[in-house]
Parts: structure tokens; sequence; C-alpha cells
């Protein structure tokens, strides 16, 4: 499918994403903190991905604020609480595999892309643990120089809606889509102070 965002960075490298996203505080950590208004955050380490590897895994789990914006009939339907337990999962890809910083990201070649994938789970949204946000951030060497920044966002379903809520699905993926690409320029300006950082 064709992703959400699609941007030319001319005077960033693929070796200064690599650094960016390792470098601490963790982006994504600031961005839930300072522009989604999370709270209680408690982030992990990275690790080694065991899934896939040569890849780096790390966890984040918080508490934020749900928006109140459901169409009448569903709020008829379902509660909708003012926060909720968060959990996100990040595996990254192209930026080292040692957890502690200690490779050589000089020596990965300019042909292999950075890619960065979270998914999220609202835990007490209703139905919440029965999809996951499925956020991906591809930085690949463009032809003419800098990079080329993609992201693609999708709803993954591990557990179908029940019968007489299956109207919900639409609703939920429609609104995941469009949180998505309203939080883009924060996420853009996250990923340039760590960029900022390393260059």
């Amino acid at each position: 499918n064709a992703p959400i965002f699609s941007e030319h960075w001319k005077t960033t490298s693929v070796l200064q994403m690599r650094k960016a996203m390792r470098t601490e505080p963790f982006w994504l950590a600031r961005f839930l903190k300072d522009r989604q208004k999370a709270f209680d955050l408690k982030k992990y380490r990275w690790k080694e991905g065991t899934a896939i590897k040569g890849t780096l895994v790390r966890g984040l789990r918080f508490t934020m604020p749900l928006p109140k914006d459901m169409p009448p009939s569903v709020a008829k339907m379902v509660q909708v609480p003012d926060e909720s337990r968060s959990t996100v999962l990040v595996r990254l890809a192209g930026a080292g595999k040692n957890p502690r910083d200690e490779d050589d990201l000089e020596s990965i070649p300019d042909s292999e892309p950075v890619v960065f994938i979270q998914q999220s789970c609202t835990h007490d949204a209703p139905y919440g643990e029965n999809f996951r946000v499925q956020d991906t951030m591809m930085f690949s060497a463009h032809p003419k120089g800098g990079v080329l920044y993609q992201r693609w966002v999708d709803v993954v379903w591990v557990k179908a809606l029940p019968w007489a809520l299956g109207m919900l699905k639409p609703i939920i993926e429609s609104k995941a889509l469009a949180g998505a690409k309203e939080a883009q320029k924060d996420i853009a300006f996250e990923l340039q102070k760590a960029l900022e950082k390393v260059s």
C-alpha cells in the first residue's frame, strides 16, 4: 500500500539517521511525552531481536489521554475512558545490532535502509486489545543525495470484534490513520531534534 507520508530530506544522510535512531534520550519517548501527553512513562533498553536476527527491539509503557470524538451512535454502545494504559514495541533494522551501541555504524553501506517499526496497543480503549496500530518508517538513500523518508500506518487485527460491533472496525481504522497523519509534523520535529544531536 502507498505510504501516508513521503519526503526527500536533502541534507540528511542515511548514516545520520542510523545514529539518530540510537541516540538517547529516545526520540519516540520524547514525542509521546511532549506531544501526546503521555505520563508514567517507562522505557526499556534496546535488546537483540530474536525473531528477526540483526535487528534491535525495545518497549515503552505509559498512560495517555484518549480522544472523545466518537460518533454519537458509537458512543451509546461503548464507553471511552479518559485515559488508557498503552504499550509500544519497537523493532529497528539497519542501525546496528549491538544493544550497547558499540556498532561501527559507518561500516554499514548506504544501500541498507533504516527501518523503524512500532506496534502500539491501547489497553483500556474500547476493544483496544483486539488490534495493534503498526507504524513503519523507512529511511533510504535517495538517488539525488540525502534520504527518502517514507511512512506507512496499518491497523493489525489480532482478534475479531463481536459480531454486533462490526461497524466499529472501519471507524477504528479511519481514526488510527487520521491520528497518524495528524502526528506527522510532531514526529518529524522530534526526528530532526535527534538528528541535530548527531550531526
